[in-house]
């Protein structure tokens, strides 16, 4: 997606099948979905475009916000939207209903120069942002306030961060290293973490559950093989590469429908 090029957003089913879902957007970085299903896609320049669920009739929801470059896109429990950018500090918060863009935090002071991975914790709503320069998850609660700074010894290039939405695994956010080739489980009070799976090469970048608690991952996207999409427990590939993904497979999300 880097670089400008228009790519087109896709619809994969549990199947592994997949469709074109909707026209190219420059950029498309960012992606997340509301509770009416409309997709939501963030893009560099700080661009963010909505995508009917039920139409796929795109159009442009929000520009020159003051919003940087989006590289990670969440709606909270709330159901404010939040943005991060790999070229900012800063967290910021969107109200859906009026648009009004207002910072949430500025981590600079913790280090963070620049973010990728956003999650809301399905039992505090505490929010957590993971930084790939820096190899640091932050967990802030609903206000802003920095709780906690999960630094895991030996992390290279953490991506994009999600937590099971079942409950089966509470207290616990998996993480992908695109550069070990490997996913982990860490515990968002010890930071303690547990290896699940080893020697993906390329690395995994995406991460997402579905709502039944089965982890997917993607391949790293300026490796060969990006198009691949896999489940984790049994590295079953459901999207081998394929004419539609070509090599431009960047960012996983959860459907609510």
């Amino acid at each position: 997606p880097y670089g400008g090029a228009p790519t087109p957003i896709f619809k994969i089913f549990p199947d592994g099948t997949c469709i074109p879902f909707s026209d190219p957007i420059v950029d498309p970085d960012a992606l997340t979905v509301d509770v009416n299903g409309d997709v939501f896609v963030g893009s560099y320049g700080g661009v963010i475009t909505r995508i009917d669920g039920s139409t796929a009739v795109k159009s442009t929801w929000l520009v020159n916000s003051g919003l940087e470059n989006i590289d990670g896109l969440r709606f909270s429990p709330a159901g404010d939207l939040f943005a991060v950018a790999i070229d900012s500090s800063r967290v910021h918060k969107i109200n859906p209903t009026t648009k009004k863009v207002e910072l949430f935090v500025d981590l600079n002071g913790v280090g963070i120069t620049g973010m990728s991975g956003i999650a809301f914790d399905p039992v505090t709503n505490h929010i957590y942002v993971a930084s790939p320069l820096e190899n640091i998850i932050v967990e802030l609660d609903t206000n802003g306030s920095i709780l906690n700074t999960l630094v895991v010894p030996g992390f290279l290039f953490i991506g994009f961060i999600d937590f099971d939405p079942t409950g089966a695994n509470d207290g616990f956010i998996y993480i992908p290293d695109a550069q070990l080739g490997q996913i982990y489980k860490v515990d968002v009070i010890t930071g303690a973490a547990t290896l699940l799976i080893d020697q993906i090469d390329p690395g995994p970048v995406g991460l997402i559950f579905d709502p039944n608690g089965v982890l997917y991952f993607n391949k790293n996207y300026d490796q060969v093989q990006q198009g691949d999409v896999f489940r984790a427990w049994n590295m079953e590939t459901i999207l081998p590469p394929n004419p539609y993904l070509g090599d431009n497979v960047n960012v996983l999300f959860r459907s609510h429908y």
